[in-house]
């Protein structure tokens, strides 16, 4: 089978998913087997639940993702070269967050705001600051900078290869974060 475009099908599956699960019930299962799978460790699972939470409509699928991004994280940041328990958590509360900005609603970028201002660990500051920088001007940036802990300034400079201004933030980063 030769995917002559993937964006469409990915647009299909989304909305198959709206016409199906628009039920406080379905979405409460889906919360359910998450967790599960979070339990488990097993992240591939995870994140395609966390992908059907961000495509149902039902208010519970959105407080579902609103309170993953909330919850704290309980496993120690250990070095590794392998994924820990705390990585995990961190991408699962990143996968939340991206979730959420396609979202739309202001529960939802209330929740990034909060987590990219106010979240006790900084990877989940940082994800939830990348998120609200996205697509955002040179202007729009240094207000968001304005607002945050000074150690967090390089998280809303750091570029994102789909940003439209991707090389002029890549060099920018160069020029005032390298050592």
């Amino acid at each position: 089978m030769v995917l002559s475009n993937p964006r469409t099908q990915i647009d299909d599956a989304r909305d198959a998913i709206k016409n199906v699960t628009n039920s406080s019930a379905v979405a409460n299962e889906v919360a359910v087997r998450l967790a599960a799978m979070r339990s488990a460790h097993r992240l591939g699972p995870a994140y395609m639940l966390l992908a059907i939470l961000g495509a149902m409509e039902a208010n519970v699928a959105e407080q579902t993702l609103i309170d993953l991004v909330n919850e704290p994280i309980t496993e120690a940041k250990v070095n590794s070269e392998r994924a820990t328990p705390y990585d995990e958590e961190v991408s699962y509360r990143r996968r939340a967050l991206f979730e959420l900005t396609g979202r739309g609603t202001a529960s939802a970028q209330l929740a990034i705001e909060d987590a990219a201002y106010n979240h006790a660990n900084e990877d989940i500051r940082w994800a939830g600051l990348r998120a609200l920088s996205f697509g955002k001007s040179e202007a729009e940036r240094e207000t968001i900078k304005s607002q945050i802990r000074a150690e967090d300034r390089h998280a809303v400079d750091r570029p994102n290869r789909q940003d439209p201004d991707f090389a002029a933030r890549y060099q920018y980063m160069k020029d005032n974060y390298s050592n």
